[in-house]
């Protein structure tokens, strides 16, 4: 009687946290995942930024800029992304981060 007793308790419990342990683990997978789409939306304005120096001598004045003319889309409803220009002919800073975080 007391065998039965520990493993129906015991059972459900097992159950809960290997539940649990996978809704942490998939939530880990998608967090990374949303940071390396953030590091793919920095290297894409870079290279755009870069491409621009190199066809017309000068960096990108703004992120509009960019968007417009170099036919980078830019998801600004889940990334924040700082695009500061010093002058045309220095390379900006270029930073983008998940909103939220």
């Amino acid at each position: 009687m007391k065998k039965s007793f520990w493993k129906s308790f015991i059972t459900p419990i097992a159950f809960i946290l290997v539940i649990l342990a996978i809704i942490f683990w998939s939530a880990n997978i998608s967090s990374r995942a949303s940071g390396e789409q953030a590091s793919v939306q920095e290297e894409a304005i870079r290279k755009a930024a870069v491409s621009c120096y190199a066809i017309e001598g000068r960096y990108p004045e703004s992120l509009k800029y960019i968007k417009d003319n170099y036919g980078i889309i830019i998801n600004e409803d889940d990334f924040t992304i700082n695009y500061e220009v010093f002058a045309s002919n220095i390379m900006p800073s270029i930073e983008v981060k998940v909103k939220g975080e």
